[in-house]
């Protein structure tokens, strides 16, 4: 199948979701894998009506449709990991948590987690700024501050955090990326700790194109 891969900070075409040799200086992120596109509108609306409908059974189905999309695009063929990766949800702050009612990157990630037999730790990071989701920000600029120094170790739950993520492979879970700022500074903390790779596996992003074979699925959820 012909690569349909760009950088995650970047246009730039890449094999299998890998942060280019332009970007990775100034990054942490090592690659983004993306299941769909948030402009499809069936997307857009399972999403929203997931997040602010509070319907946390389209979690397990998003999940569903993930690992869908990772067996076709990476089990077919060659595989990036050389072991098992560490799944990691993106947590949400405590107030928007309690709001809602459930994170929704934690229900995707112990799901995917459990499919493949992967190793899951839900409570890794920690959210230490409540700020603006990302889709409310005006710009990319903003998007990119808005997510700076948001997130550190969750060292209350492991005070040796290097017996977790020393040489480590982890893959981030959420369910939209935008500029892939979130990710990116999930990523910093991990690899503050030792992580030696961390992959970013989101449900959509708007710039992400879709896999036909794929999309008539998504009418499942």
């Amino acid at each position: 199948m012909k690569s349909d891969f760009t950088c995650a900070f970047c246009d730039s075409p890449v094999a299998a979701g890998m942060t280019c040799p332009f970007c990775k200086p100034n990054h942490h992120l090592d690659r983004l894998l993306v299941a769909t596109s948030y402009k499809n509108p069936l997307v857009e609306k399972i999403i929203k009506t997931m997040k602010y409908q509070f319907v946390s059974s389209l979690a397990e189905e998003i999940a569903t449709f993930m690992i869908k999309y990772f067996k076709r695009r990476f089990l077919a063929g060659p595989n990036f990991l050389d072991e098992s990766p560490v799944v990691v949800p993106v947590p949400l702050h405590r107030r928007r948590l309690n709001w809602r009612g459930f994170n929704q990157a934690e229900i995707i990630g112990q799901k995917i987690a459990e499919f493949f037999s992967w190793p899951f730790v839900a409570d890794a990071l920690k959210r230490i700024r409540n700020v603006r989701p990302q889709v409310e920000m005006p710009d990319r600029q903003s998007r990119v501050e808005n997510a700076r120094n948001i997130f550190e170790f969750n060292s209350s739950k492991y005070p040796n955090p290097a017996s977790l993520a020393r040489g480590r492979t982890f893959l981030l879970i959420d369910d939209v990326a935008t500029t892939a700022s979130t990710l990116d500074d999930c990523a910093r903390v991990l690899k503050s700790v030792g992580a030696s790779e961390v992959i970013g596996f989101v449900f959509a992003r708007s710039d992400q194109k879709t896999d036909k074979l794929l999309t008539s699925s998504i009418k499942e959820l």
